[in-house]
């Protein structure tokens, strides 16, 4: 299977994976904070929820998928908007780790989604570059 291929599945598992929270955060964002121990929310929470987990996760996702299916020209530099993306969310994971503590197993779920993200996106990336220079030469 060539890279071209496998960088299109990827894109698309990613679009699946952000628009599974992205639905969630839109539409049941107190059923899904709920899991993460979060039981009422102030209407302003409920509100940042559905405009973070719903408005940018389907964003994401919708041009995700655009891109897997439409403009393979883009496939490297929406992997490695992923890698970014993933690279923010580890992050601000590490920050609450130090801070606030640990987080329950759901959390550690989204920890190990996130690092896979983050080395495929970047893995394929770097071996679409590599492909792209084989094939110019």
């Amino acid at each position: 299977m060539n890279i071209e291929r496998l960088s299109k599945y990827a894109l698309l598992l990613a679009a699946i994976g952000f628009i599974g929270m992205g639905l969630q955060g839109l539409f049941t964002p107190l059923a899904f904070f709920g899991r993460l121990g979060s039981e009422s929310l102030a209407v302003s929470t409920v509100s940042e929820i559905r405009t973070v987990y719903g408005g940018f996760m389907n964003g994401n996702a919708l041009m995700f998928a655009y891109v897997a299916f439409f403009r393979k020209e883009l496939y490297r530099f929406t992997l490695s908007l992923i890698a970014v993306i993933s690279t923010g969310l580890l992050l601000g994971r590490i920050v609450s780790l130090i801070a606030d503590g640990m987080p329950n197993a759901l959390t550690w779920v989204f920890i190990v989604i996130e690092l896979a993200a983050f080395v495929i996106s970047t893995g394929l990336a770097v071996l679409g570059k590599r492909e792209a220079k084989v094939e110019l030469n």
